[in-house]
């Protein structure tokens, strides 16, 4: 705590910044008691405010972004379902094999119409 205060007093760099802001903060058109007497006087002024508390205007869900946040939620289902689909049809085309080859290793045969039956091993009497 001690270095890092010790850094923040002795850096020049710290110091032009502080100078800096002080002249963006001191760069105002009216003081903090004008602008407060400001609007103060423009709130006497006008009585019906509705038109600049837009919140008022909005129902439940878009007041807390609800709205915003069911669509970005329902556009990541939608991208991870596409992609693991995409995978899972990646992984099907690249591990296919020929389907005499595939029946084969599984103990059937392809028959005259195309249709696989179990090869019944006989045994020698």
């Amino acid at each position: 705590m001690v270095e890092a205060l010790s850094q923040v007093l002795n850096n020049p760099k710290y110091a032009k910044n502080m100078k800096v802001m002080s002249a963006i903060f001191r760069d105002r058109p009216m003081s903090p008691i004008e602008t407060a007497v400001y609007w103060t006087e423009f709130v006497l002024r006008h009585e019906d405010l509705s038109s600049l508390k837009p919140l008022n205007n909005l129902n439940f869900f878009q007041r807390r972004f609800l709205d915003v946040l069911l669509v970005l939620i329902l556009l990541v289902m939608v991208i991870t379902l596409v992609l693991i689909n995409t995978c899972m049809w990646l992984r099907r085309k690249l591990s296919r094999k020929d389907p005499s080859e595939k029946a084969h290793v599984n103990g059937q045969q392809l028959n005259a119409i195309g249709r696989y039956t179990i090869a019944q091993h006989r045994k020698k009497e």
